[in-house]
């Protein structure tokens, strides 16, 4: 065998493991790939669901109050939650404010509602 030929086949052989070796980087790489989109797909799925939940819940509790209102509305036309249209956005504001000031507590929210002087 020639120099020359023992040369090429030596780097036939050094390809060869050099091909393996990137392929196997490849493999982990689509791998480490597959799980991060596995992930982020569940995450939004998660907050599809949570995002669904909250919008049944506010719509539930907004049929609630407007029962509540025409109730109260039959008891009393004249009651300030059902004549001061003002006073119904300030009620709403204040909610609001305290959703976002505490993180979306719904208890702290109902507080609010309850104990709100007019």
């Amino acid at each position: 065998m020639s120099a020359l030929t023992g040369l090429a086949i030596g780097e036939i052989f050094a390809g060869g493991i050099a091909d393996a070796q990137n392929k196997s980087r490849l493999n982990r790489a689509v791998s480490d790939a597959q799980a991060i989109i596995n992930e982020t797909a569940a995450r939004r799925d998660l907050y599809k669901a949570e995002r669904n939940e909250a919008r049944v819940t506010n719509a539930a509790n907004y049929a609630e109050k407007h029962a509540l209102r025409a109730a109260l509305a039959k008891l009393d036309p004249t009651h300030p939650l059902i004549a001061n249209k003002h006073l119904q956005e300030k009620i709403q504001t204040a909610g609001e404010q305290i959703w976002v000031m505490s993180d979306g507590d719904g208890d702290s929210v109902a507080k609010v509602g309850r104990e709100y002087k007019y």
